[in-house]
């Protein structure tokens, strides 16, 4: 039969270990804190990274755009110039060489005899037909030209925007691996720096009045929803 003293020694001890046990856990909570903030902060890092890199892949890519539509349209321009000096000249010229024919069948007509009239007729309604025919087919040779030339800029700035696409999504590939090997490296820390907490804790209250395994549980079901509340 335990007398007074005996009793009290007990519940003092038992205090005491309580006491201890609390000052642990409370200890050990104070870590996983800090872990936990670390990894918030990886996080908040890994977030302002992408924004980042989503702010400088736009600008990256409005520059490209933007360089190619107006090389694009400096081409088109110049070519539109070109073929529109070009026609001017064609049209001058087949002007000229419609005056001149004009001039040099009127003088055949005033020359000639009556006799040959309609057949001097003749051969100018053919001479200004084979005129305009040229002209024609020369106009249609030149805007054919420049349609294939639209095509071929029309292709390029496709091809320069393609491009320009695949690079942004590098960069958006090789910045996403940097991340997830960060974020394994640091989980990796913290579940390391975890269970060495869980074990000095295990050694320090292991033959205690409070059974190991009813430590064990309350110790691992707060790493848990501390583990969660930092990953979320």
């Amino acid at each position: 039969m335990l007398n007074l003293p005996e009793l009290t020694s007990i519940n003092i001890f038992l205090i005491w270990l309580s006491v201890f046990s609390v000052s642990l856990l409370l200890v050990f909570f104070i870590a996983l804190k800090r872990q936990t903030n670390k990894l918030k902060d990886v996080k908040r890092l890994e977030k302002d990274r992408w924004s980042d890199l989503e702010y400088q892949a736009q600008k990256d890519y409005q520059e490209i755009i933007d360089a190619a539509n107006d090389r694009a349209k400096a081409i088109i321009s110049e070519a539109t110039h070109i073929n529109e000096d070009s026609q001017n000249k064609l049209q001058n010229l087949y002007d000229k060489l419609i005056e001149d024919q004009k001039q040099v069948l009127e003088e055949a007509t005033n020359s000639a005899s009556v006799q040959y009239k309609d057949q001097v007729d003749l051969v100018n309604k053919k001479n200004i037909e084979l005129l305009s025919n040229m002209y024609k087919g020369i106009e249609d040779y030149a805007n054919s030209s420049f349609e294939e030339y639209k095509k071929v800029v029309e292709r390029q700035t496709f091809e320069s925007e393609k491009i320009a696409q695949e690079k942004i999504k590098a960069k958006y590939d090789e910045l996403d691996r940097e991340l997830q090997i960060e974020k394994d490296e640091m989980l990796k820390k913290l579940n390391d720096d975890i269970y060495k907490i869980l074990f000095n804790i295990s050694k320090m209250v292991i033959g205690k009045s409070l059974d190991f395994s009813d430590h064990e549980e309350l110790i691992i079901k707060a790493l848990n929803e501390a583990k969660k509340e930092g990953v979320e």
